[in-house]
């Protein structure tokens, strides 16, 4: 399964210089058509707009960076509203926020139960494929992660993130 996640918090640590700041990020576009007259189209199409109005921080400075899900408090939304949300940030993005310790060279992750994890170094894979990015040239990297699916078995799903090496940021 791939995904598309427009987040880059564990690629822009290849970068030497460094600064501080927050970039945000939206989802303008996802590898993801849902397969009209099936049994769950609507619930899918439904999911599909919410991913995209899904925003992320990246947070930042020279040693320390933390990536998360911009989440809002609507008293109004009800569980059901507030179950679908949390399925697209599932399927479009991410539940969890994430971790890097430059001078320790650790990842972390909390989950949205609040439980913290250390999480193993990634090897990502960047390959010669780029393209442009609002003005940047961008290279692709792809990471694969395996899972515990609901059916019992282990499966691997591809992260694929973009980057641009020109931004001063890591």
């Amino acid at each position: 399964m791939k995904s598309l996640l427009l987040f880059i918090a564990f690629v822009l640590n290849l970068s030497s210089y460094c600064q501080s700041g927050t970039v945000e990020y939206v989802v303008k576009s996802i590898d993801f058509e849902p397969k009209l007259g099936g049994k769950y189209t609507d619930l899918n199409i439904d999911l599909k707009a919410r991913g995209e109005k899904q925003k992320f921080t990246l947070e930042f400075n020279p040693n320390y960076s933390k990536f998360s899900l911009v989440r809002s408090l609507n008293i109004e939304e009800s569980t059901i509203e507030s179950a679908k949300n949390k399925m697209a940030s599932l399927r479009f993005g991410t539940i969890n926020t994430y971790y890097f310790d430059r001078e320790k060279n650790i990842y972390l992750y909390q989950t949205d139960e609040g439980e913290l994890i250390r999480e193993s170094n990634q090897i990502w894979n960047i390959t010669a494929e780029t393209k442009k990015i609002d003005s940047y040239d961008c290279y692709k990297a792809t990471l694969d992660i395996t899972y515990l699916a609901r059916t019992g078995d282990y499966k691997t799903k591809t992260v694929i993130a973009w980057f641009a090496p020109i931004l001063p940021y890591g």
